[in-house]
């Protein structure tokens, strides 16, 4: 899993999320089926892998302009993922109008909700030995995962949650 590891690192999210993920797809009309699925980025999605790439300072008054329904919000989480999971410094922060729009327990629609059922189809040995077996429907969230927020036990890096509010990404 060491080479793996390296892959990973090597050949970014793209990759990781590719040959690692599964996404639960609920629509009962999709053309690929129900359930959890391979995570196979479509073209649109690739493309917001690769703005995401781009330096911030080249992209800082860019938007991402999508319809509904295409799984950004996904690919996004995705490579939040691999981030949490390679770097050792990475301080990430999701907000939305709501508090439980990011994060509402046991709400498949909730951003860090989506995340933990990312995390938990990601093959244990990627992930840091005490965030390993991730169950995002106990009861309880374990040590690291907290409300609205996510930190890697090993490197402390962190994805972390607001609603719209005044607040929102102040220290």
């Amino acid at each position: 899993w060491k080479l793996e590891r390296d892959r990973i690192r090597e050949f970014g999210p793209k990759y990781f999320i590719t040959m690692h993920l599964s996404v639960y797809e609920p629509r009962t009309d999709s053309d690929y089926g129900r359930g959890q699925l391979p995570f196979i980025p479509h073209p649109f999605q690739v493309s917001v892998l690769d703005f995401l790439a781009t330096p911030a300072r080249e992209r800082i008054s860019k938007a991402i302009d999508k319809p509904r329904e295409i799984g950004v919000t996904t690919i996004c989480l995705g490579e939040s993922l691999w981030h949490w999971i390679t770097e050792a410094v990475w301080d990430e922060t999701w907000i939305s109008a709501t508090e439980d729009d990011v994060d509402k327990k046991d709400d498949k629609d909730s951003n860090l909700v989506k995340l933990d059922m990312l995390i938990a189809t990601c093959p244990n040995q990627l992930l840091p030995k005490a965030a390993r077996d991730l169950n995002p429907w106990a009861p309880r969230y374990p040590a690291w995962r907290k409300h609205l927020n996510l930190i890697n036990p090993e490197s402390g890096a962190s994805v972390n949650g607001h609603a719209t509010t005044k607040r929102a990404t102040r220290g």
